[in-house]
């Protein structure tokens, strides 16, 4: 089973991760056993010496440049675009691989109602667990994520892959158009691409035996403050709910307890939850579109999806 390995990269030579990451990469590369494998580097049109640095110590990695700076899920569709294998190993520029992951990994689409494959995780010290099998469930009308923990010690469904690190079955990725930029600049996208996926009766996996370790959130956090970083996490859990969740009574209870929030903040004169909420109404258009596309695909509710993974 061939597999092409992609990296997505902004300045990852200016905050030292791909300096690290690569040779560690190119190592596990050369240990898959099992096909042919290809490594590409996608450069987000960085501000420092990213793409010098790795066409001068890595000359088997193919490196491409997107036309102009992206984002996070436009980058990751390019790459994929130049990926000629089936199956994808998705990374970010601050991932680790662990012993044999790549032979490990692929063995789970020998089924072929499997979309996605996704990785226990540690800190780069290798030893502070970070994020495994995920579970979704609402509360007070929101759709909630919860991480079981390192307990998880076989191989069972999930809500998602975490997108840079994981692995998927790049027919399927195309089917369902990618990671969806509606999500710009970053976070909620590989949840959004897997939850579509779980609702045509595809296949998400968490697997513990498959290691990777992620400097967590190193690049994220050189180009947006906590604070930003709280307002997009909201924006994006409303853009999430409206376009995938279609059960009606969910659907009652979501506007029900927003108008109760909306209330609740005012006289508590916290408004980050108006701030979310309105950003999330500047889209509500392409929220639309998108929501009746993915509802004619659809052949599972999520009730059914939440029984399943919960």
């Amino acid at each position: 089973m061939d597999i092409s390995i992609f990296i997505t990269n902004y300045n990852g030579y200016k905050n030292g991760y791909i300096q690290e990451a690569l040779p560690n990469i190119i190592t596990e590369a050369r240990k898959y056993a099992k096909g042919k494998y290809e490594i590409i580097f996608v450069d987000d049109c960085s501000l420092d010496e990213s793409i010098k640095y790795v066409s001068k110590n890595f000359p088997e990695i193919i490196i491409k440049k997107t036309p102009k700076n992206c984002g996070y899920q436009r980058a990751s569709n390019f790459a994929v675009e130049h990926c000629q294998y089936s199956i994808l190993i998705s990374l970010n520029n601050d991932i680790k691989l662990g012993d044999n992951v790549l032979n490990k990994i692929v063995e789970y689409f020998n089924d072929d109602k499997v979309f996605a494959v996704s990785t226990k995780v540690f800190l780069w010290d290798e030893k502070t667990y970070l994020a495994g099998k995920r579970i979704g469930y609402i509360e007070k009308g929101h759709f909630k994520l919860k991480d079981l923990g390192d307990t998880i010690n076989k191989t069972e469904m999930t809500l998602f892959a975490t997108g840079g690190a994981a692995a998927f079955r790049k027919s399927m990725y195309l089917q369902l158009q990618g990671f969806n930029a509606i999500y710009y600049p970053l976070y909620w996208e590989d949840i959004d691409l897997c939850y579509r996926a779980l609702k045509r009766g595809w296949k998400v996996l968490y697997a513990p035996e498959c290691i990777m370790y992620h400097k967590h959130q190193a690049t994220i956090k050189t180009m947006y403050d906590t604070k930003q970083l709280s307002y997009i996490t909201a924006r994006n859990s409303y853009i999430f709910f409206w376009i995938n969740i279609t059960t009606l009574n969910i659907l009652i209870l979501h506007l029900f307890w927003s108008l109760t929030f909306f209330i609740r903040d005012i006289f508590k004169l916290k408004f980050r939850f108006h701030i979310a909420f309105c950003l999330a109404l500047t889209k509500i258009f392409e929220i639309i579109k998108y929501r009746n596309l993915e509802k004619k695909q659809q052949k599972k509710t999520d009730v059914e999806i939440f029984e399943i993974l919960n």
